[in-house]
């Protein structure tokens, strides 16, 4: 009885990797930890080294992928955390082994967690979760390192949305019209590794800066709602629009967004 069980056992196993005409076979890495690292294309970019995680509710992007792939944050769903920089944008496409899915959510966000993993196992840039694998019927080889990747019908709920509502914390700071254009901000020339901001090197004594609440150290974060990692565009706004407009800017201080 137990033979007979064990060839019926390795009989299934032999037809699930059998691979029909739209099946698609793919590599897996096996960590030290577990964890499964596979190499995947976003976008036409990479292959970037993701984590493929099937109890991930969400797919994570760090932010270097997601200049590298061209990504945009969604507006009104970008922000900063604790974890730092934070957005939602859709990839128009992520393939794994020939399997390829389209428009599909993602968070972009340099996550402690998988920045550790990177630290001790290598090269880890986010997470690959339910809204990739959930379009596949999936099956897993440990022992040959490979999964194989069936289509269906499936096409999941979009959860980012309610779940970065919950995590940024949307607090901004409200700049009044000024009636100069003495602006009295020294800022760092080069973008702050971290966070993706831009730091106040000095505020300048009477100035429109100070008088509007600005403090040495503070970290531009953003500005009505525009990422501040291109440095002359937001030195451009801060000059020209800032003595006639009114603009809205995030800001970092003490690692607290203000």
């Amino acid at each position: 009885m137990k033979k007979i069980m064990l060839l019926f056992a390795n009989y299934l196993i032999f037809c699930n990797f059998v691979a029909s005409a739209d099946t698609h076979q793919a590599a897996i890495e096996i960590l030290a930890t577990g964890h499964l690292r596979i190499q995947v294309t976003i976008n036409g970019k990479g292959p970037f080294p993701l984590i493929f995680d099937t109890g991930a509710p969400i797919n994570l992007l760090s932010n270097k992928i997601g200049k590298e792939s061209n990504l945009n944050r969604k507006t009104g769903r970008s922000g900063l955390t604790f974890m730092g920089p934070i957005g939602e944008a859709d990839i128009s496409s992520m393939e794994w082994g020939g399997a390829k899915v389209t428009n599909i959510p993602t968070m972009i966000l340099d996550h402690p967690t998988v920045k550790l993993l990177a630290e001790h196992l290598g090269p880890i840039e986010g997470i690959v979760g339910f809204p990739f694998f959930a379009r596949f019927a999936i099956t897993i080889n440990y022992e040959k390192k490979m999964v194989l990747l069936e289509p269906n019908n499936y096409v999941p709920e979009n959860i980012i949305k309610n779940s970065i509502n919950l995590i940024l914390n949307n607090k901004s700071k409200f700049i009044i019209n000024p009636k100069h254009s003495d602006i009295g901000l020294i800022l760092s020339p080069q973008v702050d590794p971290k966070t993706h901001g831009i730091l106040i090197e000095k505020v300048l004594p009477e100035s429109l800066a100070q008088k509007s609440g600005f403090m040495n150290q503070d970290i531009i974060i953003s500005i009505n709602e525009r990422w501040t990692d291109d440095h002359s565009k937001i030195v451009q706004i801060l000059e020209e629009k800032w003595p006639t407009e009114l603009i809205i800017v995030d800001i970092l201080r003490n690692n607290m967004l203000i």
